[in-house]
């Protein structure tokens, strides 16, 4: 038998994490390790201690706060956390897809230059869809 694979998502709407959840474990014919945390610190947190060996892939949301002190927090942190990974030793092969509600050209572009895999639009991608990415992606 094959090896699991390894996704690690990191998404601030308890909603689209359902949505992966489904999309990913229902829909998927293959054996998959899903784990799924709502922040950046969390995600951090999880990656930093190797969860269960690194991840095949990682899904990141864009619009994850990120607290920054007691009166400062960034709205658009996922795109920070997709530069931190990239330039971590342990991630920088990852595949990065980001799953966003935003459709803006420019911010899928931005993106891409800090070394997103993958853009998909939350309102347009279906379960099916998540699903081949997937598959595509670790072809």
């Amino acid at each position: 038998m094959s090896q699991p694979i390894k996704i690690f998502a990191m998404e601030s709407d308890e909603f689209f994490r359902i949505f992966l959840y489904d999309s990913i474990l229902v829909h998927s014919s293959s054996e998959i390790h899903l784990t799924v945390t709502s922040s950046i610190e969390e995600a951090l947190n999880i990656l930093n201690q190797n969860l269960p060996g690194k991840p095949d892939i990682i899904f990141l949301g864009l619009s994850a706060p990120l607290k920054i002190d007691d009166t400062k927090t960034v709205a658009l942190a996922g795109l920070d956390l997709l530069k931190t990974l990239r330039e971590d030793e342990n991630f920088k092969d990852v595949p990065i897809v980001i799953f966003s509600k935003y459709k803006e050209r420019n911010l899928q572009k931005r993106a891409k230059k800090l070394g997103a895999t993958k853009y998909v639009v939350k309102g347009n991608a279906m379960s099916r869809d998540l699903v081949d990415v997937v598959t595509s992606i670790l072809k």
